[in-house]
């Protein structure tokens, strides 16, 4: 997470039907949902690249509990105790 606070702006390029969110020192390719540092591969389970990725489309804007929890588990339902505090 410190390469986005050190470089906050990140290009969106499109090719052949693969976009790629590029953060400096990072690719993303959201249809493979796949991660690269120049040519290696970052390894993160299914919830961890969720999150990742959520952050990255969202740089620069607080996101709420509920609002991470919600798009990265999908059920906010369980949050009864914490939803007010959440949101």
């Amino acid at each position: 997470m410190g390469v986005l606070k050190r470089y906050p702006d990140f290009e969106y390029v499109q090719m052949n039907d693969d976009s790629i969110l590029s953060v400096p020192g990072l690719e993303i390719y959201p249809s493979r949902r796949k991660i690269y540092h120049g040519r290696k591969e970052i390894s993160l389970t299914a919830k961890e690249y969720d999150l990742f990725y959520l952050l990255v489309v969202n740089r620069g804007q607080v996101l709420t509990y509920g609002q991470i929890y919600q798009n990265v588990w999908g059920d906010v339902s369980c949050l009864w105790g914490i939803w007010d505090y959440a949101t």
